[in-house]
């Protein structure tokens, strides 16, 4: 949906242009300007729209826009039967019950191994993604690796809410199911990289969409490097990884997405995270500083207020660790009282941080018990002695 402006502010003053995307904070608009379009980020305000227009349009980009999940190619019969050990002992040694799209990306990625281009794939250096934590019981399904899949391929700073799957090979990224509740089988795949900025981003609905926005992501990349030549001694390869790429994307599309006619920066636009974050379903009650959040009722959260953002907590509470166990009483406390919601907050928001360690621990501990979320409760185990190897092999020193 196209809807016509006037931009009368800054650069952009008298020219007239279409809004093509508008996400509630800022227009994307196209115009023209010296004979070629122009695409720009603008806030309302630098435009002459009126408030009720602007409002008008904010409903109608909200409904345009609204995304949902691409239904998947169930299981084949021979396949299904097939894993179905693998899966039952999935579902009696994994921490969650893993949903049917995890099955369902096994069958593809199988299929994917099968092609010739297979090679190429798994080793292209700037892509590379592979198989990982359960997919493990699927390849070899005994209790043995059903039970130690997950404290094996969890990464040090992985939330109890996230459950590995896939891996990168670029600074740790990575991808799993986030569970706010595992009673809920509202899952989302989300992704972070390990070794760089704390921010967990939410990439699709199912394996399949998360795959395919990282397929989209890599073809614009490589076809921006093609027409700027940014690598000239390695424009063949690039060339052959775009043509990789798109041969996976039609195999992808057989399974799922193929009602997703948008492709490169389009379906970038259309899928990425920000927009896949705004029509997930869950609800946030309090943001937390890995961008995700807290999902509980209203009414078992409380605000301690001990801060403005999330962003403030590492800033003001790493040298003060006496502020920070007060902090942290007063969540336990409302934990008691009712508001468990509170302590949930406060535990993912030192999770990362090495003063924070076991407080995180204590807080979530009680947090989960109080929202009856025992599955996370548990897997806090493996977080306490991921802390308890690195102290031994460290010595304590600053993380």
């Amino acid at each position: 949906m196209e809807i016509p402006i006037r931009i009368i502010n800054g650069l952009y003053k008298g020219n007239s242009g279409i809004i093509i995307a508008f996400d509630g904070e800022k227009l994307v608009v196209e115009f023209l300007m010296l004979g070629r379009n122009i695409k720009a980020n603008l806030r309302p305000e630098d435009t002459d729209i009126p408030e009720d227009d602007l409002r008008q349009i904010k409903a109608v980009f909200n409904e345009t826009n609204k995304i949902s999940a691409s239904p998947f190619k169930p299981l084949s019969t021979a396949f299904g039967k097939k894993i179905a050990p693998a899966k039952e002992i999935l579902n009696q040694h994994y921490p969650i019950k893993l949903p049917d799209d995890f099955y369902a990306f096994y069958e593809f990625w199988c299929e994917l191994k099968t092609n010739n281009y297979y090679k190429d794939f798994i080793i292209n250096i700037s892509y590379g993604i592979n198989l990982y934590g359960p997919f493990a019981v699927l390849d070899n399904p005994t209790p043995e690796i059903a039970k130690s899949c997950y404290e094996e391929h969890r990464f040090f700073n992985d939330p109890p809410e996230f459950f590995n799957v896939l891996t990168g090979n670029t600074d740790g990224l990575h991808w799993g199911y986030w569970v706010d509740d595992p009673k809920s089988s509202e899952y989302c795949i989300a992704s972070y990289y390990h070794n760089d900025a704390w921010e967990i981003k939410i990439e699709g609905f199912t394996l399949f969409e998360a795959f395919r926005l990282e397929l989209e992501s890599n073809i614009y990349n490589y076809l921006e490097n093609i027409e700027y030549n940014y690598f000239p001694e390695d424009m063949e390869n690039l060339k052959k990884s775009v043509e990789l790429f798109k041969e996976i994307r039609k195999l992808l599309m057989k399974y799922s997405t193929s009602e997703r006619l948008e492709m490169g920066e389009e379906y970038m636009n259309k899928y990425g995270s920000y927009y896949i974050s705004k029509y997930a379903k869950r609800e946030i009650t309090v943001q937390t500083i890995d961008s995700m959040g807290i999902v509980v009722s209203k009414e078992k959260w409380k605000d301690i207020q001990y801060f403005h953002s999330p962003n403030e907590i590492w800033d003001s509470l790493k040298d003060d660790e006496q502020k920070l166990k007060m902090l942290s009483n007063q969540a336990l406390d409302l934990a008691e009282n009712g508001y468990p919601g509170a302590a949930l907050e406060l535990g993912r928001n030192i999770w990362i941080y090495k003063n924070g360690w076991d407080l995180s621990l204590e807080l979530l501990d009680i947090a989960y018990e109080k929202l009856e979320r025992p599955e996370l409760k548990n897997v806090l185990k493996y977080r306490k002695k991921a802390i308890e190897k690195w102290r031994k092999k460290h010595n304590n020193d600053e993380y």
